[in-house]
């Protein structure tokens, strides 16, 4: 849609008019707070990934097992001298299922508890086995930010936005947790038409390291100058889901708004 001067300046005077009343109105839970456009990341998986098929507690009762059979069999073969070497052979037995040659098996109770050792492998063997294939078919999501929350957790994402965004003021307003942290990482802006100024833009949220959170009538438009109608470019962010955003319970947002402000909305 092509705006002509005079709607121009009505969304400039409309906008504004949100962001007094904003503040200031006691009719307000719900308004366009600004979609959220990031540059779509493959997720890595985190280091380790093959360990995390058992809980902590489960990896500490294994080792605990290990140590407990090992000494029983080093007990019962009276050579408590050999405790070492039977750990590293119970051990063995967990990664190879089979028992090591240099592993005597005299005693009728050490012969036992090796059993009951290679059933209890089996399984976890099992267990590891549809961990794995599970692992190999699901699909590794790509990092998107869809919400302030997902914003938040993200510390390492700097936050473009205009000053006079809901974001920025709530920044500035309030003295949350969540707030400390964007204002630690706002880079707040005002628009210029300039090719210079958008290709600055473009430059930076190329990088994937930053956000940018824009009003959702004007966020497909920047990042269409930035990228002189680049499409392709367009559809490496993932953008919000919605535009109109729920606030945090602690800031008031828009219920009821002049008829002619939803008209003129609407249109967009």
């Amino acid at each position: 849609m092509v705006l002509t001067g005079v709607d121009q300046y009505n969304l400039e005077v409309y906008q504004e008019l949100l962001n007094i009343t904003l503040f200031t109105s006691n009719y307000f839970d719900f308004m366009d707070v600004g979609s959220i456009a990031y540059k779509i990341t493959p997720r890595s998986q985190p280091l380790f990934t093959y360990f995390q098929c058992f809980s902590p507690d489960l990896w500490l009762f294994i080792f605990a097992l290990i140590i407990v059979i090992s000494s029983i069999i080093s007990f019962n073969e009276e050579n408590m001298s050999k405790l070492s070497e039977n750990i590293f052979n119970v051990f063995i037995i967990l990664i190879s299922k089979s028992i090591p040659n240099s592993m005597k098996m005299n005693n009728k109770l050490n012969k036992l508890l090796i059993g009951f050792w290679l059933l209890l492998v089996m399984f976890l063997s099992i267990m590891f086995s549809s961990f794995l294939l599970d692992y190999m078919i699901k699909p590794i999501p790509n990092e998107v930010i869809d919400s302030w929350d997902d914003l938040y957790m993200r510390s390492e994402v700097t936050i473009l936005a205009p000053m006079n965004n809901a974001i920025v003021k709530y920044s500035e307003l309030e003295n949350t947790s969540m707030a400390k942290s964007f204002r630690s990482r706002i880079d707040s802006f005002l628009p210029e038409d300039s090719k210079e100024w958008f290709d600055y833009m473009y430059k930076k949220m190329d990088t994937g390291h930053y956000a940018l959170v824009v009003k959702k009538w004007n966020l497909l438009f920047l990042l269409s100058k930035m990228s002189n109608n680049n499409k392709e470019w367009i559809k490496t962010f993932h953008i919000s889901s919605n535009g109109g955003l729920k606030l945090p319970n602690y800031l008031p947002v828009l219920t009821k708004m002049d008829k002619n402000i939803l008209q003129f909305l609407n249109k967009l």
